[in-house]
């Protein structure tokens, strides 16, 4: 079990993960440093001669996540060799990480996600867009200033289960023509101001928008333009494997404070 300690040789070690390469990865590198030691000399030329090594699932299993730590003391590359010999190349915080995502969204799969509620996943998976509708109202009685502008999503009742939690943040994003995430200009302000982490207490996700707000509205109203929306995003998706499902329809709320220019 991924939870219990192992034994190794005649000691007693933390849980990990280890796998046997190739031996001809070892005979490589035995032939480089004894045919060029300058491959050996510094970190760049090193890179230059081994770009590095990829873990990935096996391609038949039945699905699960496992979740390793990105940096850790005990990270390595080992070689042995001469018997007893060996020598460690160190995986650690100096390193270079990145995590791939690639799904395949099969003909038969179906959207089975109720239009009430909204989605988000990590490791490159589901975002989900909303549109504030009638944004122009707010220039109903003239041109306004927003002075604040609170976007409150509420966490789905019974929708935390074991190995299921919610994200501890989400992130809203702006969206260009083509879908793109654009970040918004309140993204930009420190993370107590932006929000979007989870409220415990109260089970749900607060964002301040008040600038993509106000930037949105001279958009459209001033300058005849489109509003292509925001993006719900799973903050740290490629270092998480959480889901979260808030309510959509009928329970998201947008509270502004505003202010009529010349009134």
């Amino acid at each position: 079990m991924l939870r219990d300690s192992i034994v190794l040789g005649s000691d007693t070690i933390v849980p990990q993960l280890r796998i046997p390469l190739d031996t001809a990865l070892g005979g490589r590198f035995m032939r480089e440093y004894i045919n060029n030691t300058a491959t050996f000399a510094s970190n760049t030329a090193f890179l230059d001669f081994f770009k590095g090594i990829v873990v990935v699932d096996s391609a038949d299993g039945i699905g699960s996540i496992v979740s390793l730590p990105s940096t850790s003391s005990i990270h390595r590359l080992t070689i042995y060799f001469s018997g007893t010999k060996s020598y460690q190349f160190l995986i650690d915080v100096n390193s270079v990480r990145t995590s791939y995502f690639s799904h395949q969204y099969l003909p038969g799969n179906t959207d089975n996600i109720p239009d009430d509620d909204l989605v988000v996943a990590s490791m490159a998976g589901l975002k989900d867009s909303l549109v504030i509708k009638d944004i122009a109202s707010l220039y109903a009685d003239g041109p306004v200033s927003i002075s604040a502008a609170r976007l409150i999503f509420d966490l789905k009742d019974g929708s935390v289960a074991p190995n299921f939690n919610p994200h501890t943040n989400l992130l809203i994003f702006g969206s260009d023509s083509f879908g793109n995430n654009i970040a918004t200009a309140d993204a930009n302000e420190s993370s107590s101001y932006f929000g979007g982490l989870y409220d415990e207490t109260q089970n749900k996700y607060t964002f301040n928008v008040a600038r993509y707000l106000q930037q949105t509205l001279k958009k459209v109203v001033e300058n005849v333009g489109t509003d292509y929306g925001l993006f719900l995003v799973a903050g740290g998706s490629t270092s998480n494997a959480r889901r979260t499902v808030v309510k959509g329809r009928g329970s998201i709320k947008l509270i502004v404070t505003k202010t009529k220019f010349n009134p």
